[in-house]
């Protein structure tokens, strides 16, 4: 596929790669307040919970975009009330949405 450009045959800036996103999020998930958090909350199953948080968000392109901090935000709040965020469990959801004022994704939980 060629890369889009415009009628002066400039090619377009694209969007950061995935893989950045990737290591950004991983970063900020690794973040030492927020594994201390999430281990204040869960105890010995904050490993298991940040792994499938991981898992959920580098296999979902719109989670990747979206803001970290309020995918991380959102996962906070299904640990709370100790729901897994697997999908196919159907307990509790992490959905990206547009915030036009941000202008950015951000996510939000949303229990199954």
């Amino acid at each position: 596929m060629y890369p889009a450009s415009n009628k002066n045959n400039a090619v377009a800036p694209q969007q950061p790669q995935t893989a950045t996103l990737r290591v950004n999020f991983e970063k900020a998930v690794n973040n030492d307040l927020v594994k201390a958090k999430f281990r204040e909350v869960l105890g010995k199953n904050a490993d298991a919970f940040v792994g499938s948080l991981l898992s959920l968000v580098k296999n979902n392109e719109l989670l990747l975009k979206a803001a970290p901090n309020t995918v991380i935000a959102a996962a906070m709040q299904a640990a709370t009330l100790k729901l897994p965020i697997n999908q196919n469990l159907g307990l509790a959801y992490i959905v990206p949405y547009w915030n036009s004022k941000a202008k950015e994704n951000q996510a939000q939980f949303q229990m199954g």
